[in-house]
């Protein structure tokens, strides 16, 4: 417990800037996520009168309403820096490159199952919505790349691009297909 302990007191400082730095930009991020939350509990809510399955769109909902407090609260932020301090107090931060990288292969092979697993659910949903599933999948797979931190898929997502970073360009394409997904689907109803 004390180790816990330890790597929050080092944590909570920077996570506390951070949060502290949120500006307008990540208010329209939480906004886009909370537009597309909506679209996707409007489904939901019209697949349950219509005695189709309900809780991917559910699910969906959960899912970009967490993301959302996510974009305000950085939890991935504070996650990483408190393992980060636990790993330098246990003394295996400096070994931990092979564990992040690992973990992040391990990331890409459950996305690729998620996209499937999802595709699937929205498919026999008699309203088939693959950007959704795809969305879902980009946005959620994001954020454990952020929160695993690895050296060089951090490079790679904070490379600017227009004046923004790589990272937040994927994040709000996979916002935009949840959006254009759950609008498609209520278009066909």
């Amino acid at each position: 417990m004390d180790i816990l302990y330890d790597a929050l007191r080092e944590a909570l400082p920077i996570w506390e800037r951070a949060v502290g730095n949120t500006g307008w930009f990540h208010g329209v991020v939480v906004v886009a996520y909370l537009s597309a939350a909506w679209f996707c509990l409007v489904n939901a809510h019209i697949a349950r009168q219509s005695d189709e399955p309900a809780a991917v769109w559910y699910l969906a909902v959960t899912v970009l309403c967490l993301l959302a407090c996510n974009t305000l609260l950085q939890v991935d932020l504070l996650s990483t820096l408190v393992l980060r301090g636990i790993a330098k107090i246990q003394g295996w931060y400096g070994a931990r490159r092979e564990l992040q990288y690992t973990v992040v292969a391990l990331v890409a092979v459950l996305g690729i199952g998620l996209a499937r697993r999802l595709r699937h659910q929205f498919i026999n949903s008699d309203t088939a919505s693959e950007p959704v599933a795809l969305g879902l999948t980009v946005l959620l797979a994001l954020f454990a790349v952020r929160a695993i931190s690895a050296h060089g898929t951090d490079a790679m997502l904070n490379v600017r691009l227009a004046g923004m970073s790589v990272g937040r360009l994927i994040e709000l394409t996979g916002i935009a297909l949840v959006l254009h997904g759950a609008r498609r689907c209520l278009q066909h109803r």
